[in-house]
């Protein structure tokens, strides 16, 4: 199984909500807007902007773009244009963006089916990289250091990196790792969250997430950062 098919598998299975017209979506969509308003303002991104009138984004492990459709409707607003470009392993996910960008933006964003730890075929065209919502869970520390190394070549010399580092904060509200934790009760869903070991050597755990209502399972391999 590629990695790609294991992705839409998992997120077949796993609760993780990413269709930008339901409530919730639409929710974070907002909340995201009001943190890029605080973020634009930033000097780094002042000074960005102070030499550009179009921005070249690339979303990367984008899910359904809602990191970069918000942060191009953010610069939209002020009077820029942005240029957008979608990075994820799952086609499900990047089909599910066109017509959202197309409304909230105006036009159809690029996609990219990738797996954003190897060569994307970019060198020195954006002038911002996004990686935004859950997304650093999904990989140790070396696999980072590749994203981070792709990031650096694909950037222009004066471009940024956005990351959203959310994860690590639900280790604090989850507490005892080692559990098996109730994920989401509905009336056609039950999921659970179940520890299997942590692998030494990749840093990762494991974990096998299963909905028992269908009786479907997956494996889930998720870096938990020591020390927290």
């Amino acid at each position: 199984m590629s990695l790609s098919e294991y992705l839409e598998r998992f997120y077949s299975v796993f609760p993780w909500r990413e269709d930008p017209f339901t409530e919730e979506v639409l929710r974070r969509f907002h909340e995201s807007l009001r943190t890029f308003q605080v973020i634009i303002e930033h000097s780094w991104v002042k000074e960005l902007l102070s030499s550009k009138s179009v921005l070249r984004i690339i979303d990367l492990c984008s899910s359904t773009g809602i990191g970069g459709i918000v942060l191009s409707r953010t610069l939209l607003n002020l009077g820029y244009s942005a240029e957008l470009t979608l990075v994820d392993l799952r086609k499900s996910a990047l089909e599910k963006s066109i017509e959202f960008s197309l409304g909230e933006l105006g036009f159809k964003p690029k996609m990219l089916i990738a797996d954003v730890i190897r060569e994307l075929g970019f060198e020195r065209d954006f002038d911002v990289a996004l990686i935004w919502d859950l997304t650093t869970l999904h990989f140790n520390p070396l696999n980072w250091v590749r994203v981070l190394v792709n990031v650096s070549i694909i950037l222009r010399d004066n471009g940024l990196l956005l990351y959203d580092e959310v994860d690590r904060h639900s280790l604090f509200i989850e507490g005892d790792y080692e559990k098996i934790h109730l994920v989401e009760v509905g009336e056609d869903r039950i999921i659970l969250d179940i520890h299997v070991s942590k692998e030494c050597k990749s840093g990762f755990t494991r974990k096998i997430i299963v909905d028992l209502v269908p009786g479907k399972r997956v494996k889930l391999h998720k870096y938990i950062p020591s020390g927290i």
